[in-house]
């Protein structure tokens, strides 16, 4: 782990500024002939992921890309350097603040930007993203360059005024070798629909995250909030967004439009490119353009001081004193409760809390990203149509009537059924042999119809006392026994046998 005082190739560590997730930013200085000195900005990559091939390509590819950007809103990518084994950024310093740090500031006071200092950050977070979308190979043809992580924390904010876009780490380009997959990374709250769908983007994609900065600027809320990721990911891929007016009255109907349009759920409703949004801009609110970066200066010598003394302190004397005038500062500080009057508002009802530093990125698992466009959720039952209750009722009374007839062929107390014949009718009929042995009938409901009309109880006529009944003993065999066989002989002219005698 480096350590302050130590060297790493041709520069100085002089402190140690933040920790991230993936590396460490440190302060440097770079020293030459004839006392030449310049303070620079290394990202360090963390020695545990050092050895993680892909990680390092990935780290290569921010370097590669976003060298090839120069402009004065995006941060200048000096140098890659490894030593040891250790891969690192050098890029130009800037002394400030994020986006994200001003906004909790103005929270904090129960204030928000004017609309015109708002548009005037996002036109040149704009500027520079246009600069990036613009990126050509040897050839001439497009990078197809994408930024993906556009939000507060990546908006650089100096103390002397000027505006940078940072972070090119998940950014895509098609020469890129490594880039971001398997896996939904990036800030959510800050996602294009498309992107938190899995769904190829570009550059349409940055336009939609700087509307949703613009729209949090204006009112002072965050445009997406949930308690857990999946919950806000569903509210990510299918946005309701309120015009910024809703919240804050003093914005125009054409600013209004213009955050709407960059607000397009799908790409094609979008503005077309972040020149055309910025352009936008100025023709909505022309007085945004009228802002430089002397105003900001002193929005922020008003808004940051106590984090510009915590970070000084932070640092050696010597490098203090070199990257902060105290005569300027205080000159700002006098006229910063000025600008905080003009260039804010004050607002009641704040809801902004931004993210933590820390805390970076999300990432989604795989298979929330090849979901298909709702995530499974659970559903309630859908109502059932009135004729399928009927065909139930319908059916419960077939069964109910099948289930009486069987009951009425056979009692309910005996699974086995002896049946006795009944008398001829008409005509003298020898009497008949009772039967032994009966077999056991099972009678289905089908045979309902041919249940006889007489009543199901025995009557004197129909059950001569003379013939009772065999006992239950002989109604029982072992198994192995064969069924004795039933001969029977018909006399002559004899009645029909009722149906009950076929059993």
């Amino acid at each position: 782990m480096l350590a302050v005082g130590t060297r790493l190739g041709a520069y100085d560590i002089l402190a140690k500024l933040k920790a991230g997730g993936m590396a460490t930013l440190f302060l440097a200085r770079r020293s030459g002939a004839a006392g030449f000195r310049r303070h620079v900005a290394i990202k360090v990559v963390h020695e545990h992921l050092a050895s993680d091939r892909a990680f390092v390509r990935m780290f290569v590819d921010e370097a590669l890309l976003q060298a090839r950007i120069h402009h004065p809103n995006v941060v200048h990518v000096e140098e890659l350097g490894e030593q040891d084994g250790q891969h690192f950024l050098v890029m130009e310093y800037v002394h400030g603040c994020s986006l994200a740090q001003l906004m909790d500031g103005l929270a904090r006071r129960a204030r928000r930007l004017t609309p015109e200092m708002a548009c005037n950050v996002a036109a040149q977070v704009l500027a520079g993203l246009h600069a990036a979308h613009e990126l050509r190979d040897e050839q001439s043809a497009l990078l197809g360059v994408v930024h993906r992580d556009v939000s507060p924390q990546n908006v650089l904010l100096a103390y002397e005024g000027h505006v940078k876009l940072i972070d090119f780490g998940v950014a895509k380009a098609k020469n890129r070798q490594s880039t971001v997959g398997g896996s939904l990374k990036g800030k959510l709250r800050y996602m294009a629909p498309e992107q938190a769908f899995g769904r190829p983007v570009d550059r349409r994609c940055d336009v939609y995250a700087i509307g949703i900065v613009l729209w949090e600027m204006l009112t002072m809320r965050k445009l997406f909030q949930a308690e857990e990721d999946l919950a806000l990911l569903e509210l990510v891929r299918h946005p309701k967004v309120d015009p910024p007016s809703t919240y804050a009255p003093e914005i125009s109907p054409a600013l209004d439009a213009v955050v709407m349009k960059a607000l397009a759920p799908s790409a094609e409703d979008r503005f077309a490119t972040a020149h055309d949004m910025r352009r936008a801009i100025a023709e909505a609110l022309p007085g945004a353009l009228m802002i430089d970066a002397a105003n900001l200066a002193e929005l922020l010598a008003a808004v940051m001081d106590a984090t510009i003394e915590r970070d000084l302190r932070q640092l050696p004397p010597s490098v203090s004193a070199v990257i902060e005038n105290v005569e300027r500062r205080d000159a700002l500080g006098a006229r910063g409760e000025e600008a905080l009057k003009t260039m804010t508002i004050s607002a009641a009802g704040i809801d902004y809390a931004p993210d933590e530093d820390a805390i970076e990125r999300v990432s989604i698992p795989p298979t929330m990203v090849r979901t298909s466009p709702t995530p499974a959720m659970p559903q309630p039952a859908p109502a059932r149509a009135p004729w399928i209750a009927i065909a139930a009722v319908v059916l419960a009374l077939l069964v109910a009537i099948g289930v009486g007839a069987a009951v009425v062929m056979r009692p309910a107390s005996d699974p086995e059924m002896t049946v006795t014949p009944l008398e001829p009718i008409g005509g003298d009929a020898p009497a008949a042999t009772p039967t032994p042995v009966v077999t056991p009938v099972v009678v289905a409901p089908e045979p309902a119809i041919a249940v006889p009309t007489e009543p199901t109880a025995p009557t004197a006529e129909a059950v001569p006392e003379e013939r009772p009944a065999p006992p239950r003993e002989a109604t029982t065999r072992p198994p192995t026994e064969p069924a004795p066989r039933r001969t029977r002989e018909r006399p002559a002219r004899r009645a029909p046998v009722p149906l009950a005698d076929e059993f």
